[in-house]
């Protein structure tokens, strides 16, 4: 999951040689498959009845964000541990789409919205920014990534090294940055400055550092 998103996109690709293993409602482990080179495994020939999937979540990645979106064909089903939720199967029946994002770490994400009632904090009915330019940069002042954020507002960088890290944004012609670090949620305020700049943080090992959103206001 390359952008951390939680949603497969076309060019994500599967990942190989993971361990998924079956179980039935009693907890009892019925079969142990291993992903083929494009991340796909199935189990088959199965009794009808309850069963749930687990992945053995490799070392270098964590679990994706789960259920995210509309569609399920295209979501991850694992929660941070690597386990699905149970899944009833009749006769003849096949359950497909049983899926496991993961994102290679550490990591830092976050989100572009457009702040509607310029509070400085995200509501619930404030769309993302498509198209934003996002640029991260290393300790010495370096830029390291680049990317757009996607139709959610949503940016990631992945698979970085452990160390400081800073991000900033382009600030569109028409806009503004919001009001800085409002209310108590860390995770639902905006952290550029007026010129699209975030602090710097610290990056550990296996860590992914969410939550490094940026409000924009329409100015006229």
């Amino acid at each position: 999951d390359l952008d951390a998103d939680g949603v497969q996109d076309p060019d994500e690709p599967g990942i190989g040689g993971v361990p998924v293993r079956l179980f039935d409602a009693e907890g009892a482990e019925l079969d142990t498959a291993v992903t083929d080179g494009d991340g796909r495994y199935s189990f088959r020939n199965l009794w009808y009845g309850e069963y749930h999937v687990e992945v053995d979540i490799p070392d270098g990645v964590v679990a994706s964000p789960r259920d995210r979106g509309a569609d399920d064909t295209i979501d991850s089903d694992i929660d941070n541990t690597g386990v699905m939720r149970p899944t009833t199967l009749g006769p003849r029946q096949y359950a497909a789409s049983r899926d496991a994002g993961l994102i290679p770490v550490p990591a830092i994400s976050g989100r572009v919205w457009d702040d509607l009632n310029a509070d400085g904090i995200q509501g619930p009915d404030e769309p993302g920014v498509v198209g934003i330019a996002v640029r991260l940069f290393d300790a010495d002042g370096t830029e390291v990534g680049a990317t757009l954020t996607d139709g959610a507002g949503r940016y990631a960088f992945v698979g970085l090294t452990v160390g400081d890290y800073r991000v900033e944004i382009a600030i569109p012609e028409g806009f503004a940055a919001t009001l800085q670090d409002q209310g108590s949620d860390d995770t639902a305020d905006s952290d550029i400055d007026a010129t699209g700049v975030m602090p710097t943080t610290t990056l550990g090992s296996g860590e992914i550092s969410r939550g490094w959103d940026a409000g924009l206001i329409p100015v006229s």
